[in-house]
């Protein structure tokens, strides 16, 4: 539904552009924190576990997988000789530490540093760290060591202590990060690039518009809708209904948009008219309204309607007026006519035949009366008057059987008969053009009141059904008023037909008796 008239305008804030960009780049960069943290600790996690099994595989090849055990274990070796052999098995190795004690305690060592042979080895020569390993941090940088006491055969040779340098986290992290940046800086510009398209993109969707222009043009629309006092709404492509007004949502019975077309007014569904309809008549909650039906080029419709009984009651003096206006103006063109007869005849002295003119028009005067005598709905009796003098203007035998017979109706149920005799007269004139004879016969039966306008005419085709829209033999544009008085005629309940009978067309109207307020004739009782 649209925002009510009273919302305020929406004010002007950043462009839809830049909008685009920071919720693009907001959301990349929490994805990228949350995702780029958690791999950024599991690899240093992941490589600190590989250089600890590096660490432990040449700890364990300097320990067991040299002589070392065998040089601590000589007795004729002095401290010279073993400090170079630990040299030269702590280069080969990689290590930073390489410190040993045989068993008479004679300590043999060769460090990096000075800061590292104190950290491991005590003031009297002492091993610090007895079996086993862990991670020593010196002068900020941490090592790997690894404690064993030796054995050479079956005799205990001594203890060794080895120690590798290993990255600090730190390190590890900065690494990876100088690894991820050039990926990080693709990543946004691909951001960037992919918003700015989008942003083009929504650019020309949008017609160039802004989210302020779209919300003020939304306050506009809900603005413009509730002002108009019919209802109104927009259908889109599947037939559910988007948009609408309080009146439209009023008469459908809806509390809110979207909502399907087919469950609130399943004759408009099922009608879909595929060009612009006009006044058409439809039943919507048991009464009828004049639908208005624009398809539009984006696709949907544009459906307006009212209620027909307004707009009849609107509608009905002047329709009334003109019908009258149009039935003086006829019978003063024949009344004029007749009287110049009259004049002619007595200029020429020939007064019986001025006098039978007169008896003339006073017989179809009173034959006029009495055919009208029995149709109490003043809108029936004013059309057929108004189409009998139309009808002597075109030298055309209209006729009203003396039967005739139409009870007060209802404005809705009047404007159903009016408009259906005023079609099928008219279209009886139009055929016969100036020679021939069109009778009307309007009478109550036990199922209704039943119309009937027959003419002498060429009659229908056989393959032309006069009740479908566009089906005509008068050309391209018309054909819509039969099937305007079809609909309006259903709309109230009641049927239109058309037959051939001899050499006689005939045109007709149902409409049923609960519908007219007549009640129905009792059955008679019979006696036993």
């Amino acid at each position: 539904m649209t925002r009510p008239a009273s919302s305020p305008a929406p004010r002007r804030g950043r462009s839809l552009r830049s909008e685009l960009m920071l919720w693009q780049l907001g959301t990349l960069l929490l994805v990228m924190l949350a995702l780029g943290g958690g791999t950024v600790l599991f690899t240093e996690r992941y490589l600190r576990a590989q250089f600890f099994d590096i660490r432990q595989s040449q700890a364990e090849g300097v320990l067991h997988g040299s002589d070392l055990p065998l040089v601590l274990q000589d007795t004729g070796a002095d401290e010279s000789t073993r400090d170079d052999w630990l040299t030269l098995w702590r280069e080969q190795a990689g290590a930073a530490l390489l410190a040993g004690w045989n068993e008479r305690g004679e300590l043999s060592f060769d460090a990096l540093t000075p800061e590292l042979a104190q950290a491991f080895i005590g003031e009297r020569g002492q091993p610090i760290f007895a079996d086993g390993e862990g991670i020593k941090a010196v002068g900020g940088q941490p090592y790997y060591w690894r404690g064993e006491t030796l054995v050479a055969g079956q005799h205990e040779a001594g203890r060794a202590v080895v120690a590798f340098s290993v990255p600090s986290r730190t390190s590890l992290l900065r690494a990876i990060l100088r690894q991820h940046v050039p990926l990080t800086l693709g990543v946004l510009t691909l951001a960037l690039l992919s918003s700015w398209l989008l942003w083009r993109l929504l650019r020309r969707t949008l017609l160039d518009l802004e989210p302020a222009d779209i919300a003020a043009l939304t306050v506009r629309q809900g603005q413009l809708l509730s002002t108009v006092p019919d209802a109104v709404m927009l259908l889109d492509e599947s037939g559910a209904v988007t948009v609408a007004n309080a009146p439209a949502l009023s008469a459908l019975n809806l509390a809110q948009v979207p909502a399907p077309l087919h469950g609130v007014w399943p004759e408009l569904a099922r009608w879909q008219p595929q060009e612009e309809v006009r006044r058409w008549p439809l039943p919507l909650g048991g009464r009828v309204v004049l639908v208005n039906v624009t398809p539009l080029a984006g696709g949907g419709r544009l459906v307006a309607f009212t209620d027909r009984e307004e707009a009849t009651r609107l509608a009905e003096q002047l329709t009334d007026t003109r019908r009258f206006v149009d039935a003086v103006r006829a019978r003063a063109h024949e009344y004029g006519n007749r009287l110049h007869i009259i004049a002619g005849f007595l200029q020429l002295g020939q007064s019986s035949e001025a006098l039978r003119v007169i008896q003339e028009e006073l017989d179809a005067e009173a034959g006029l009366n009495q055919a009208l005598s029995g149709i109490a709905e003043p809108r029936v009796a004013a059309l057929l008057a108004g189409k009998v003098a139309r009808a002597h203007e075109l030298r055309v035998a209209l006729s009203i059987s003396p039967e005739s017979e139409v009870p007060p109706l209802t404005p809705v149920q009047s404007d159903a008969l009016v408009t259906a005799l005023g079609n099928y007269i008219e279209n009886a004139l139009d055929v016969l053009d100036g020679a021939g004879e069109v009778r009307v016969d309007i009478g109550l039966d036990p199922d209704g009141l039943s119309a009937e306008v027959r003419d002498n005419g060429p009659g229908v085709p056989a393959n032309l059904n006069p009740f479908t829209a566009g089906q005509t033999t008068k050309g391209r544009g018309r054909g819509h008023g039969l099937a305007g008085v079809a609909a309006l005629v259903q709309a109230v309940g009641g049927e239109v037909w058309h037959e051939r009978q001899g050499g006689w067309t005939v045109f007709g109207v149902n409409l049923p008796l609960d519908s007219l307020g007549v009640p129905p004739t009792p059955a008679p009782i019979m006696e036993p």
